[in-house]
């Protein structure tokens, strides 16, 4: 079956999130911090940030954040 594309409200989302990180080089979140911050459901903010992990724009480090990645391509 074919893969839906982005509905317009996760490209927003997407959009916001990929802006924070802009903004603020060195933000470090926890799962539950970027849902406080982004005022998100847990599943749509873990969505969200799997794909910008997918996408090479956040990492993961050891201990669970989510942190602009350095491999920028």
């Amino acid at each position: 079956m074919v893969t839906p594309t982005r509905s317009a409200e996760l490209e927003e989302q997407l959009v916001r999130v990929r802006q924070e990180y802009l903004d603020t080089p060195n933000l470090r979140l926890t799962p539950s911090g970027a849902q406080r911050l982004f005022e998100l459901p847990p599943l749509p903010c873990m969505a969200i940030l799997e794909v910008l992990l997918g996408e090479n724009f956040l990492c993961r480090t050891s201990d669970g954040l989510f942190v602009r990645s350095s491999k920028r391509d």
